[in-house]
């Protein structure tokens, strides 16, 4: 499993928090962190030649290191 946090103004949606928060709900369900990604305090908006976390995370993608992947996303961010 693969963690991925990134950066935001709010407090509960800090990395730091985000990452907890993610690492809760792995105990939880019994899932091993192979890797923890991070791209904080870089927008979401930027390619990813400019996100060096979210770059890494999709290559390790395609070497197959993790099978499950997490990661949080606000009502103030698009996936369109």
């Amino acid at each position: 499993m693969l963690l991925f946090t990134f950066g935001s103004a709010r407090a509960s949606r800090r990395p730091e928090n985000q990452r907890r928060e993610l690492e809760e709900a792995a105990r939880h369900r019994g899932w091993n962190i192979v890797a923890t990604y991070a791209d904080d305090g870089i927008s979401g908006a930027k390619g990813r030649d400019k996100r060096p976390g979210l770059d890494a995370m999709l290559k390790d993608a395609t070497r197959r290191r993790f099978d499950v992947g997490a990661l949080t996303v606000s009502a103030a961010h698009s996936l369109t």
